[in-house]
């Protein structure tokens, strides 16, 4: 079994948790998911499944889509309503304001996610460390703003949609914004709306795969998408049977290409590898020899070895 189910996570609830009620369904497959969704956050989860575990991140450095609402006039230490109050203030931001903020942060952008966010710190998620009480620095980040717009606003909040870069932090975006307008803001609802191909629109419920086992079973294969769903807007490359055998060990060939950081190579209608081609060259990251049909299935490993 391998290939991708877009499932949409539920508030409440982490990435990893939702993703382990799948893992009964999978077993022996290795299962995975791409881009943390705080536990307050809803929407798109890509989970990946067998050979797509290798495609995680490239699936997570795709553009995101994120609806957001803002509600000005105070802050949060966890940047949501989830949190304590920290501080307020009377000043409101007029709707003309909300909208024309949103100029501000197209671009890069420099952010210093929450306390309270799902990034890791040495290994432990932030907001762990946060209700420990534990003292740690969270270090700051450049992110990419693509389009950002104010979708409606009422008398002291506003919603957004933005398309960001991986490792776009929304509430501290939502934090930023109101400091540019001389207030204060915290995130009341923060949904994902899509991760590159995978939207909220054909989602699924958690809920199909949490019934008795053979009807999940059932849900779940029947949602299945295919290996190669992901990878539309990745170069593909056709690739020799030779060339295959040499990508099979690690090494490089030549690519008839510009350089790339995201490719595919193909034999017989199958992925070989995935990696990047430089100076003309295909720089094999991840290989998939079952596809091969070849008998040493330890060379069934990623690859990380590049060619001097």
């Amino acid at each position: 079994m391998e290939g991708w189910i877009n499932l949409y996570k539920p508030k409440g609830i982490s990435s990893s948790k939702a993703t382990l009620i799948l893992k009964p369904l999978v077993w022996p497959n290795k299962i995975g998911h791409c881009g943390t969704l705080d536990l307050e956050a809803h929407g798109v989860l890509p989970v990946a499944i067998g050979n797509a575990t290798k495609f995680v991140d490239l699936v997570s450095n795709q553009r995101k889509k994120y609806f957001f609402t803002v509600q000005f006039g105070a802050c949060t230490d966890t940047g949501d309503s989830a949190g304590k109050y920290v501080e307020t203030t009377n000043i409101i931001p007029s709707n003309e304001d909300m909208c024309k903020v949103c100029d501000r942060f197209l671009g890069t952008i420099t952010q210093t996610p929450s306390k309270f966010s799902a990034i890791k710190i040495n290994g432990q998620r932030a907001y762990k460390l946060a209700r420990s009480e534990q003292e740690f620095e969270m270090p700051s980040r450049q992110v990419h703003i693509y389009c950002l717009k104010l979708v409606a606003c009422g008398e002291g909040w506003a919603s957004y949609e933005v398309e960001c870069s991986k490792g776009t932090y929304v509430r501290s975006l939502a934090e930023q914004m109101a400091s540019c307008l001389q207030s204060l803001g915290f995130v009341i609802d923060l949904e994902r709306l899509s991760v590159g191909k995978f939207c909220a629109n054909s989602a699924l419920s958690l809920d199909l795969f949490k019934c008795p086992h053979p009807s999940a079973l059932v849900n779940l294969k029947s949602n299945l998408l295919n290996l190669e769903f992901a990878l539309d807007d990745i170069l593909v490359l056709s690739i020799a049977e030779s060339d295959a055998q040499k990508i099979a060990y690690g090494s490089s060939i030549d690519a008839p290409c510009s350089d790339d950081n995201s490719v595919c190579v193909k034999y017989n209608g199958k992925i070989v590898a995935i990696g990047l081609v430089k100076d003309k060259r295909f720089i094999p990251k991840k290989v998939f020899n079952n596809n091969l049909n070849l008998k040493e299935d330890s060379l069934d490993v990623d690859y990380t070895r590049k060619e001097s």
